[in-house]
């Protein structure tokens, strides 16, 4: 605007004023309070304060290299657009070791920040042979957790798409990697990529809350549990829906944890809403069962241990209703056969719900069994099975 001069404060990490206009690229995600102030060719000014929202999957992240083997000419830039004349060529190296076995290896790797919405992921590349008749490179993406085939570079030069399923993550990885390991394979032939692009169509889908169950609670016991949520734009923000309460003693917070004491036995049902960073919502009922005690169960393994004098071992395993572990439970067990002159013996269950014990006297070759005299825990109540006494 002729005639004023403009400045502003509170702008995001990356973004500055030039003339009228507020330019850069965003390095930070989150809300921003930004002073705007206009200054007049007299001196005078006027200022006015306004929000912007960053939304974190518009933070600037460039492609970045994960090297592995390979001899690297161009450079990353040379990805960024396909048929502009740059490319980044990776040329085989050696992959050392005893002469008649080494042969000639590419295996490169590019970090790719992942953005808003169903994405679309394009590499652009050739095989350049180099003589010993190669059959190219093979192209893969990764979530972090497991390698899908793009599809292969030859000769020709090579456009692949695919369209990854990337819910929760912010980057994928792409590899480049030859697809002839022979002993022999030693001419330095080179994969020239072109294009790494991964595109989104700006689509958000709304936040879903997928937790579909909660633990039961016990009376006077500690209790916690996580809610889950998919879609939308993180970070989220939890609450109880208006209206709704939790069993006494339990409390929501913002992050998901329902967590607390409950001083009420009984069945709870409840809403609890999700907000995603664009202010989204999904809102789902839940329950919680209070109960004065849970029930556990237990099992029993026999076995022996030792040399030619062996010991007798029995491992108890303690769970509760859900199968999960029952940790801090004191286990007693006796033993019958040729250690019943062992004195029973108690210990208590470790994190996996497990307690190991083994008798005090050795037999040649031991015929005998253990079982199980109690199992005790606060807010549980044992349930005895065959493997009781």
């Amino acid at each position: 605007v002729g005639g004023f001069t403009w400045s502003a404060s509170g702008l995001p990490p990356g973004l500055g004023v030039n003339d009228s206009t507020i330019v850069g690229t965003p390095t930070t995600a989150g809300d921003f309070a930004v002073t705007v102030t206009a200054t007049d060719d007299d001196g005078r000014t006027g200022t006015k304060t306004l929000g912007l929202k960053v939304h974190p999957s518009l933070v600037a992240t460039p492609i970045s290299e994960v090297t592995a083997a390979g001899r690297v000419t161009g450079s990353l830039a040379g990805t960024q657009a396909a048929g502009d004349g740059l490319v980044e060529t990776i040329t085989e190296v050696s992959s050392g070791g005893k002469p008649r076995d080494r042969y000639d290896l590419v295996d490169h790797t590019w970090t790719v920040p992942v953005p808003v919405g169903s994405v679309t992921l394009k590499v652009v590349g050739s095989w350049i042979d180099a003589g010993d008749r190669d059959t190219g490179a093979t192209v893969e993406w990764s979530d972090g957790t497991t390698w899908t085939l793009l599809g292969t570079l030859t000769d020709d030069p090579t456009t692949l798409t695919s369209n990854p399923f990337v819910p929760g993550v912010t980057e994928i990885l792409v590899r480049v990697t030859d697809n002839d390991r022979t002993s022999g394979q030693n001419s330095n032939d080179s994969v020239a990529i072109d294009l790494i692009e991964l595109t989104g169509d700006g689509v958000v889908p709304p936040p879903a809350i997928t937790t579909t169950s909660l633990p039961t609670a016990v009376v006077g016991s500690a209790y916690s549990a996580e809610l889950s949520a998919s879609g939308g734009t993180t970070p989220y923000t939890w609450a109880v829906t208006e209206g709704s309460s939790l069993p006494n003693g339990l409390t929501l917070g913002t992050s998901g944890t329902i967590s607390g004491t409950p001083i009420a036995t009984g069945g709870f049902t409840f809403f609890v809403t999700v907000t995603d960073f664009d202010g989204a919502t999904a809102s789902k009922e839940l329950s919680i069962s209070v109960v004065t005690s849970q029930a556990m169960t237990a099992t029993i393994v026999t076995s022996t241990t030792g040399g030619r004098d062996k010991y007798g071992v029995a491992t108890v395993t303690v769970t509760d209703g859900s199968g999960a572990a029952v940790a801090g439970a004191s286990v007693t067990i006796s033993w019958t056969g040729d250690f019943s002159g062992d004195q029973d013996q108690t210990l208590s269950t470790g994190s996996d719900g497990t307690v190991t014990f083994t008798t005090t006297t050795t037999q040649r070759r031991p015929s005998f069994s253990a079982c199980v005299v109690s199992v005790t825990r606060v807010s549980y109540t044992y349930l005895p099975g065959g493997e009781a006494c």
